[in-house]
């Protein structure tokens, strides 16, 4: 009987080091993540007036303090350009902001990309400003892990992924920083291992309820948002950072 157990512990620890070797993030020589203690606004802040994905949109999310979530293509003549209402080039929206707000910067497009990741990356490269990379493909935020280990990263968490992926089992590959997670999925429990036992940072995507944002900053996670407008401060008393609307 004792071997039986002993046998079946051996099997079980396996499994868990196993698991934690496809599921674990950065753990060593990891970038300045001091850019995500903020609240990020979706393509900016967007309405009526300012389009989403404007270049009036972002500078307004900037001028309010806000971190600001952009979506990067590359043309067919491999310039850059911030996905919005009307496209407009990475190179002057970078100009433009020069570092008054972090990005967050997901690489866009439904296939692998890596060229797309070297473009980007060399424009990065004399950015001064603080910026995180993020995608769905694990395989792209693989390649900044390998060429561009300063640069923070995330993983996106969505539905509409492989299901290794939205699973987390493809961490192996890119060892992120943070998750980017869609609001359905924070109660998955590979998320919940990484976000609540190991304390990696999320953000929960896209919040755009006052409910939303309340029950999301409860669960200490960070948000991707739009349509609201979050008003951060610290409560007096607390060392820790509490975000209310």
């Amino acid at each position: 009987m004792s071997l039986i157990f002993g046998i079946l512990l051996l099997l079980l620890i396996c499994a868990a080091l196993t698991l934690w070797f496809f599921l674990k993030p950065r753990t060593s020589g990891g970038a300045d993540l001091s850019l995500l203690r903020k609240n990020y606004a979706h393509h900016g802040l967007w309405d009526a007036r300012n389009p989403e994905g404007s270049l009036d949109a972002i500078l307004l999310a900037a001028r309010l303090g806000y971190g600001v979530k952009l979506e990067v293509r590359a043309t067919r003549e491999r310039v850059l350009f911030v996905a919005g209402a009307s496209p407009i080039p990475l190179s002057t929206v970078l100009a433009r902001l020069d570092g008054s707000a972090p990005l967050m910067i997901e690489i866009g497009g439904k296939k692998t990309n890596l060229r797309l990741c070297l473009l980007l990356a060399k424009m990065l490269d004399s950015y001064a400003g603080p910026f995180a990379v993020i995608s769905r493909d694990p395989k792209m935020i693989a390649w900044f892990k390998n060429y561009r280990p300063s640069f923070a990263r995330g993983q996106i968490v969505a539905p509409h992924t492989d299901v290794a992926t939205s699973h987390l089992l493809r961490n192996y590959l890119a060892r992120p920083d943070f998750l980017v997670v869609e609001k359905t999925l924070r109660r998955r429990p590979s998320v919940l291992l990484l976000t609540r036992l190991v304390g990696l940072p999320c953000f929960i995507f896209i919040v755009g309820t006052t409910a939303e944002y309340r029950a999301c900053r409860q669960s200490r996670s960070f948000v991707i948002f739009e349509k609201i407008r979050p008003r951060e401060r610290i409560k007096k008393g607390n060392n820790h950072e509490q975000f209310y609307l």
